[in-house]
């Protein structure tokens, strides 16, 4: 499914720079990867049981105002395929593409509770320097992590969430470690 995935970004991907919208399409990519990543939105767009229809409605009534017809036919091509659980992977897979052609990087910021701007700016420039390369931040918002952040970019994961850190904390007492 990796490669399926690929495919299916680096189609997106080609028509975005032969069509001239590259920067445009990615931005698009990016504010409907945020919206779909609410729960439940990949396990009803994935669901095997659905028909096209309502998964092709339920994109439309979600998304339609705020995408081009280039990108919002990509999702209704997916669906169609019958590929809905390919959406959010080849989207990220494509914004991804699309900021390092414009020489910039996502990153993904998943935090407990709702970061402030100067937090978000702090922390993008932090990644900036560590990356050489200019960040985008996407950020969601995930209550289960208890307290804290992690952020990914680049490769990079930093997990300072509470819930990692009592997850190390139990392996620790299990192995029998002393810290």
């Amino acid at each position: 499914m990796a490669r399926l995935t690929e495919r299916y970004a680096d189609a997106l991907y080609e028509l975005s720079l032969e069509g001239g919208t590259l920067a445009q399409d990615t931005a698009q990519a990016a504010q409907a990867l945020q919206s779909l990543q609410e729960e439940g939105c990949e396990a009803f767009l994935s669901h095997p049981q659905l028909p096209s229809a309502e998964k092709r409605a339920f994109l439309e009534r979600l998304l339609a105002h705020r995408l081009s017809a280039k990108v919002l036919d990509f999702l209704y091509f997916l669906v169609e395929k019958n590929h809905g659980g390919l959406i959010l992977p080849a989207l990220s897979l494509f914004v991804d593409k699309g900021t390092r052609h414009s020489g910039t990087v996502t990153g993904w910021v998943v935090s407990a509770a709702p970061l402030t701007e100067a937090q978000l700016a702090a922390l993008t420039t932090l990644l900036s320097k560590k990356l050489e390369r200019q960040v985008h931040l996407q950020t969601r918002v995930d209550p289960s992590l208890l307290g804290g952040f992690s952020v990914q970019a680049e490769g990079y994961l930093f997990d300072g969430t509470v819930r990692s850190r009592l997850l190390k904390m139990k392996e620790s007492l299990q192995r029998g470690d002393a810290e």
